[in-house]
């Protein structure tokens, strides 16, 4: 999903859905890392943290390591999406999203998994029992 902006409301709306989603995967977040937007910088950022139970997290300004493979995904993301195809408009590269991540997710050899594909190395850990 694309959001519309970056404002306070739309990142809390973000996180709200993105924690009913892992908790329906029996997932339970304990803490939150971002950057220093201003959204995340917001006392109704940090009050929404709180009441939900999370430990929020930011990383130090222009250090792309404190979260790398984040960011190595945002740079193959601008790369192969957003960016490198040439779009006929906005509308034309936003329906291309998911497509994209599903490639991205389960056809694209992954560097981390050896050039191997997520669903192979899947498999293999399954087989294996790791």
């Amino acid at each position: 999903m694309v959001l519309p902006d970056e404002r306070t409301a739309s990142v809390l709306g973000f996180l709200r859905r993105a924690l009913a989603w892992l908790r329906a995967r029996v997932i339970e977040a304990e803490r939150l890392m971002t950057d220093n937007g201003s959204a995340y910088r917001s006392r109704a950022h940090a009050m929404a943290c709180r009441a939900l139970g999370l430990r929020h997290l930011r990383t130090r300004p222009y250090r792309p390591q404190a979260n790398g493979k984040a960011e190595r995904f945002i740079q193959t993301m601008l790369g192969e999406w957003a960016y490198g195809p040439i779009w006929g408009s906005s509308a034309e590269r936003i329906a291309a999203l998911e497509p994209w991540l599903n490639h991205y997710n389960f056809s694209r050899p992954h560097g981390a998994l050896s050039h191997d594909l997520p669903e192979g190395a899947s498999r293999r850990c399954k087989g294996t029992g790791g």
